[in-house]
């Protein structure tokens, strides 16, 4: 003990020195372990929605043998996505584990583990040398993975599908990475066809990545002028040949490639003060859904506000102090990140006002699906407090100054901390859910005459004409996919067996 507080005399930051790491570990064990065991007990095994359109126009033609490369990149019509990378995985855990979706839903976590990993790797590579601002760092690295894990919204880890996002969010951080700190972006070549290979992975998303990354470039990039300019040509000529090539791709199966719904009504979205929803919702979803306000009972509405208030503080702090790095000149590829991500956040979710709300109205919104978009302005700020903290640390500060940071990072780990007790009260009742659809989903192939009035709504089927929802089942059976698989029966414990077998 003595000589315990010999050295921490001689070295005051000694503390801070120690801590460091161990405390970033044990963050990041916390937010990885937590998503991805969650992710494996939550995750919906069965075929669901989208899944079952694909199942028709894409597994069948891989059972049949005709499918072809071009096949990858079919999508439903205008307003929805090729997605490749997602359709590969489908091909993967059909052929292998019998189409069981919670493959999906852990390759998804996986994914996003690889995305503030590339976050987390940036960072470290701009480590302080000063211990006081090392361990503030740390702690904030820690914290990239906790909010960007969140379980705020439980449906980003219960549909494979949404979880399966974190790819397309993974290949565009790889691509910001890659262009705005190693040599290739300052390769006119490289970039372009690193923006064209985005492009081809991402569709349409790929124009917002650009967009982001360009001006996040042009804030804060270190490079002179000149170099900014090839670089963000070369960017938008890659994303450009892209989209032309998806255009054609598209063209063959006689399907719109356009990210916009044409005849959309939105000559009511700037009323006001609906308007004010774009703002407001995003940046309440972004730190608690709306779902966990229906428990609060009558302390909803002030929780509600209070929480909607937090969230646009939140993001006018961000964009202001982006602002103010930006007037002192700062040049630091975690600013780019960081603006990257903001950008990100607020460029999806205006393409949500102008291409879904004029259809489905306000509430479209606070689909759980966008919500890992909406919590990224956390990811941004953590980063943005790694650099504050780096650039501060050898000017004097207040002890407010060097509290503030920690009281931070404490309430906001507080917060996940509850959100995610909040969200393990779930899997109980999903595996219900599970048992019911299943029965459900043998009873209508068995009984063609069965009632579909009240099916999950995860079964799509129930909504097609008789013949046809006879021969999808069938189908499934025969082939040995998904419920009627034996490896998926014996890993996920569900059985096709209906209510009227029982």
């Amino acid at each position: 003990m003595d000589t315990f507080k010999s050295l921490t005399r001689e070295n005051p930051n000694l503390l801070s020195r120690l801590l460091a790491r161990p405390l970033a570990l044990i963050l990041v064990a916390f937010a990885c372990g937590n998503a991805l065991y969650f992710s494996a007990s939550a995750a919906t095994p069965l075929i669901q929605a989208d899944a079952w359109y694909f199942l028709e126009h894409f597994i069948y033609k891989y059972i049949d043998g005709t499918l072809g490369f071009l096949d990858l990149f079919i999508q439903r019509g205008g307003g929805d996505h090729a997605q490749p990378l997602q359709k590969l995985v489908l091909l993967w855990h059909t052929r292998y584990f019998g189409m069981d979706f919670r493959i999906e839903g852990i390759v998804g976590t996986f994914a996003a583990i690889a995305c503030f990993a590339l976050v987390a790797f940036v960072l470290m590579k701009n480590e302080s040398l000063d211990d006081r601002a090392r361990l503030v760092q740390a702690l904030a690295l820690g914290m990239v993975f906790v909010c960007g894990l969140s379980l705020n919204s439980i449906n980003i880890y219960t549909w494979p599908l949404v979880t399966l996002g974190f790819i397309i969010l993974f290949v565009a951080l790889l691509f910001a990475v890659l262009i705005a700190s190693t040599s290739l972006g300052k390769r006119p070549i490289a970039s372009m066809f690193l923006a064209f290979c985005v492009g081809m992975l991402c569709d349409e998303q790929s124009v917002v990545f650009a967009f982001s990354l360009i001006v996040g470039l042009a804030l804060f990039g270190r490079g002179d002028r000149p170099q900014f300019l090839k670089t963000a040509a070369s960017i938008c000529m890659g994303i450009i040949i892209s989209r032309m090539a998806l255009w054609w791709i598209s063209s063959q199966a006689s399907v719109s490639s356009s990210a916009f719904e044409v005849g959309v009504d939105t000559s009511k979205l700037l009323s006001w003060p609906d308007i004010l929803n774009a703002v407001i919702i995003p940046a309440s979803d972004g730190v608690v859904h709306q779902e966990h306000f229906a428990k609060l009972g009558a302390h909803a509405s002030a929780f509600k506000w209070l929480v909607a208030i937090s969230g646009i503080v939140l993001n006018s702090w961000l964009v202001w102090t982006l602002f103010i790095l930006r007037r002192r000149g700062s040049k630091d590829v975690r600013l780019v990140l960081a603006t990257f991500l903001l950008l990100t956040c607020y460029v999806v979710t205006f393409g949500l006002v102008i291409n879904r709300v004029g259809t489905f109205g306000w509430e479209y919104l606070h689909q759980p699906r966008y919500v890992f978009y909406y919590q990224l302005p956390f990811v941004s700020m953590f980063i943005i407090l790694h650099y504050t903290q780096g650039e501060r640390a050898k000017e004097s500060r207040s002890i407010l100054g060097r509290a503030f940071p920690i009281a931070v990072i404490l309430g906001v780990g507080a917060l996940q901390v509850a959100l995610s007790r909040e969200a393990w009260k779930m899997p109980p009742y999903l595996v219900a859910y599970w048992v019911g659809a299943a029965s459900k989903m043998e009873e209508i192939r068995t009984n063609p005459d069965a009632d579909v009035s009240k099916c999950p709504d995860i079964i799509d089927p129930c909504a097609y004409s008789r013949e046809h929802r006879t021969e999808t089942m069938e189908y499934l059976h025969d082939h040995r996919l998904n419920l009627y698989s034996e490896s998926f029966q014996r890993r996920v414990g569900l059985r096709p067996i209906s209510s009227h077998q029982r």
